[in-house]
């Protein structure tokens, strides 16, 4: 709850509806002895899902809270980049494990700048800071984070990089229509 409190920032909430079916002694129904259903769209949201990370604005989506847990998806951007679909949920609020999924799409430069600005950075300062790119890129990201625990949020994800030119300072070195895919991770 805390987490939930913390992570819907702001936007409108529009087209609620709700439905409870079963005794209330029974709440939140984990046996299928009852139901408990919210769903509503958010428009021009903003979700916190994590510290040290920026806050996914410009949210269009769908939330449902399903029994014992809740699901958002939708689209939206983080820092400079597009996230046409992203999703997050807790399946059980009782064990709080959360799972967010994102698919992002830009420019390359802006990518860089939000894992300069992520807890990535932490780790990996001396090579994302000395980077320089230019062309597109697009991206999957995954955060795995058990909000129970205290333990830090597993990230990871893949950048595909499409005719971009490459730069590292330490190296001197300059590379021009780099393809391929790159993988990160913070354990």
């Amino acid at each position: 709850i805390d987490w939930l409190d913390a992570a819907l920032v702001g936007g409108h909430v529009r087209d609620g509806q709700g439905l409870v079916s079963g005794e209330l002694g029974d709440w939140p129904f984990a046996d299928n002895n009852g139901r408990f259903e919210a769903r509503a769209r958010i428009d021009e949201g903003v979700v916190h899902f994590a510290d040290g990370w920026n806050d996914l604005a410009q949210v269009d989506g769908e939330v449902a809270f399903l029994g014992p847990g809740f699901e958002l998806s939708g689209r939206g951007r983080l820092g400079q980049v597009a996230v046409p679909a992203f999703s997050a949920k807790i399946a059980r609020f009782a064990q709080p494990q959360l799972q967010v999924r994102a698919q992002g799409q830009g420019q390359a430069a802006g990518l860089l700048q939000l894992l300069r600005q992520s807890p990535l950075h932490a780790g990996y300062a001396s090579t994302l800071d000395a980077l320089a790119v230019q062309g597109p890129a697009r991206v999957r990201f995954s955060l795995d984070h058990d909000l129970g625990s205290g333990a830090p949020a597993r990230v990871g994800g893949t950048v595909d990089l499409e005719g971009v030119r490459l730069a590292d300072r330490r190296w001197d070195l300059q590379l021009e229509q780099v393809q391929g895919q790159a993988e990160y991770a913070s354990h």
